[in-house]
């Protein structure tokens, strides 16, 4: 039985499946190449960036993100302003490159007020994160483990007298923590 083929079409077969497999290849290689690549243009290496989205807005939240987004993407995603707002074209581009708490208010008419932040304490709650003790309040350190209302009232006390905590060993200071108490404390508390 006679080949399907002539010689120089197998050849031409051979030749363009190398070429198709060779660019498969290369695209592949090129978007591997692009991921494992340092940060550039607001990428974050393997990490989601979280915003965190409040007030005049239709669906506040907790967004997250491969890439460092614009507030005008936040906005969007977040299904935009309550009312008619509308903020700057040059506000709308800025980039948010660190996890930040945006807060949106209707200032005027068709105005809107943007306020970044650091992340709320609940949120840090919800992300299993350390919250700042210095800018927790009683009712939030009264959730942590060995914690009363009492205690947290004493922290709150010490912290508003004395001023803000430098390091977390000063928590000793408070009347009620001792050694074993603070130990069950340094997961859950950071000061910066």
């Amino acid at each position: 039985m006679p080949p399907l083929l002539s010689r120089p079409q197998q050849r031409g077969l051979v030749l363009v499946s190398a070429l198709i497999l060779g660019t498969l290849f290369f695209c592949h290689w090129l978007e591997n190449r692009k991921t494992e690549s340092p940060l550039h243009s607001g990428e974050q290496s393997g990490k989601k960036l979280i915003i965190e989205l409040a007030g005049a807005v239709q669906r506040p939240g907790l967004y997250s993100y491969n890439r460092a987004p614009t507030v005008g993407r936040v906005l969007q995603d977040g299904g935009g302003p309550t009312g008619e707002g509308k903020i700057p074209a040059s506000r709308a581009r800025e980039v948010l490159f660190t996890e930040t708490r945006l807060t949106v208010s209707v200032t005027a008419p068709q105005g809107l007020s943007l306020e970044k932040g650091p992340l709320s304490v609940r949120t840090l709650w919800i992300l299993g994160r350390p919250i700042p003790l210095n800018l927790a309040t009683a009712e939030e350190l009264d959730h942590l483990p060995g914690i009363g209302p009492g205690l947290a009232q004493r922290i709150v006390e010490h912290r508003e007298n004395l001023g803000p905590f430098t390091e977390l060993e000063e928590l000793q200071q408070v009347s009620g923590i001792g050694e074993k108490t603070l130990e069950k404390l340094r997961p859950y508390l950071t000061v910066p």
